[in-house]
């Protein structure tokens, strides 16, 4: 059998020692992976989303839909012989004490019930409690409200709002904006749930198959308007179409989202310890050393930027320059140190003065350098070449995220669906490539040299030949491309190239620098 020895049935078959938890039945191993054999949820996922081994059991087909959406099983199952099975799998560790209390239960209380829904709602890490803590003791008049992480994934999965975290870095804004949005909503409005309609509902659903209707919790399955209406008067208690119809809006437009990155001044490790065989560049092993004669330290590490200009032949130059940690560190001792290395890094002769009209320039500075929206992510400290990366967010438009979005969720997320077969898959794929490249010859002028060869690997009459491995490859790879750090594209098997489009010997003469606050809601331009 081609299945994964790591599978829930595979797994779930030998702690249950080759039987159905439910009934003892012996399970034939060759046949496991047909419709005769099912994992059920012993919770089940209408109450509590919990996908665990621990909520898991191996059972025959009918006796999953015996037990259908039941909070407890049927009294049939829990019969003497059932628990002294259950005792000793117990006993030699194959299940958990937990598992086993599930499996005997005969009914849950109220209470019971209130505390699945209580679990699903609060985040119950110590790190958590603490942070709730530390912001309840600072804001007095604030309610903080600790939410589960699972009930955000869960909500995108009923909806179909996925999560692309390798397409941008619009998944960050997007968790906050839902871990509020769901907060308030868990806060104000789910007690006004109809909950015996919900179970009702949700039995329905599993005897008429639709399992992945109810298959989220209680709390999401609650965010739909068939639970929030009193069925006396008609009367809805709360607009939860128009709650998630606001939601949905909101994670499609992705054109206002502020994106900010942290600065950094370089401290640390000055170089490599290992020293260098006399003549090769680097640093001196002490400042009356030669390295011509006595070898330096090489990977010299800087720490920040700098403009410089000076006077060459009547006119009058200027670049951003690296400046190295262990310059700085001596600058204090010695402030002609930084002349010496500027005049050595430009090859200038002493008598031109060269005056730094902008210092400490920070690494993850951005950057309108002629157009080009970028990062300054390093600089060569034995060149006067500095490197830069992307810093324009990749935007797949509305309509094409909803038309893709199955395509999108295969491809990011190794998610698909029966639907989506794969020549339609791998035609889907044509089309996603040739609208990234439409959107980096229009938009991105970082990649103004490359987008020809991009075309010519990629162009539409190559990539319909492409396998839909070396499509998906060619995509995933392209979008590192667009990622917004010093992530490059892997085109090896294409072009044999490893370092696609890479930006790390560029001389830089005019830019603007932007500064942008911690939110990115004010930003302010010094152009040099």
């Amino acid at each position: 059998n081609c299945e994964k020895i790591d599978s829930d049935k595979l797994f779930l078959y030998f702690i249950q020692e080759g039987k159905s938890l439910y009934s003892m039945e012996p399970i034939d191993i060759d046949e496991l992976f047909t419709e005769k054999y099912e994992v059920d949820h012993i919770i089940p996922r209408s109450l509590v989303k919990n996908d665990s081994i621990e909520n898991k059991a191996l059972v025959l087909r009918v006796e999953n839909q015996e037990k259908a959406a039941n909070f407890v099983l049927p009294a049939k199952f829990r019969n003497q012989n059932n628990i002294k099975w259950w005792d000793h799998l117990r006993d030699i560790g194959l299940i958990s004490t937990k598992k086993h209390d599930n499996l005997i239960r005969y009914k849950y209380s109220d209470d019971d019930i209130d505390g699945f829904i209580s679990r699903q709602l609060v985040e119950t890490r110590q790190i958590t409690k603490h942070v709730v803590n530390i912001l309840s003791n600072l804001y007095k008049d604030t309610s903080v409200v600790s939410l589960h992480a699972n009930l955000s994934h869960n909500y995108r999965e009923k909806f179909e709002l996925y999560k692309y975290r390798n397409l941008n870095d619009h998944h960050h804004a997007h968790d906050a904006y839902l871990a509020a949005v769901i907060g308030n909503f868990t806060k104000n409005y789910l007690k006004k749930v109809n909950f015996e309609k919900l179970r009702e509902i949700n039995n329905k659903l599993f005897e008429s198959k639709q399992y992945d209707d109810a298959k989220y919790g209680y709390v999401i399955n609650s965010m739909d308007s068939r639970f929030l209406c009193d069925y006396d008067t008609g009367e809805m208690k709360y607009d939860i179409d128009e709650f998630n119809k606001i939601v949905s809006n909101t994670l499609y437009n992705n054109y206002d989202i502020k994106i900010s990155k942290k600065t950094e001044i370089k401290t640390g490790k000055f170089y490599h310890q290992n020293a260098s065989k006399k003549g090769n560049p680097g640093a001196k092993l002490k400042d009356n050393l030669p390295t011509d004669k006595y070898g330096s330290y090489n990977n010299v590490e800087s720490s920040y930027t700098a403009i410089v200009k000076w006077m060459e032949n009547s006119k009058e130059k200027q670049k951003l320059v690296g400046i190295p940690i262990y310059l700085d560190v001596k600058l204090k001792s010695n402030p002609k140190i930084i002349d010496e290395y500027l005049h050595n890094l430009l090859k200038l002769d002493a008598n031109i003065d060269i005056e730094i009209v902008k210092s400490h320039i920070p690494i993850n500075q951005l950057l309108n350098w002629d157009g080009k929206i970028c990062y300054l992510i390093g600089a060569r400290t034995l060149l006067p070449y500095v490197e830069v990366c992307n810093a324009k967010q990749f935007i797949i438009d509305k309509k094409h995220l909803i038309e893709w979005k199955y395509v999108l969720n295969r491809l990011f997320n190794k998610k698909e669906k029966d639907f989506l077969t794969d020549d339609l898959y791998s035609e889907k794929l044509d089309d996603v490539m040739q609208y990234i490249i439409e959107k980096i010859d229009k938009e991105y002028l970082l990649y103004k040299d490359n987008i020809v060869e991009i075309k010519k690997i990629f162009g539409k009459d190559n990539f319909h030949n492409f396998s839909i491995l070396d499509k998906e490859k060619a995509i995933l790879e392209t979008f590192k491309l667009l990622k917004c750090d010093r992530l490059t594209a892997n085109y090896k098997i294409f072009n044999n190239k490893e370092s696609f489009a890479r930006k790390n010997s560029k001389t830089i003469s005019n830019v603007k620098l932007i500064s942008k606050s911690v939110t990115g809601l004010w930003e302010h331009e010094n152009e040099f």
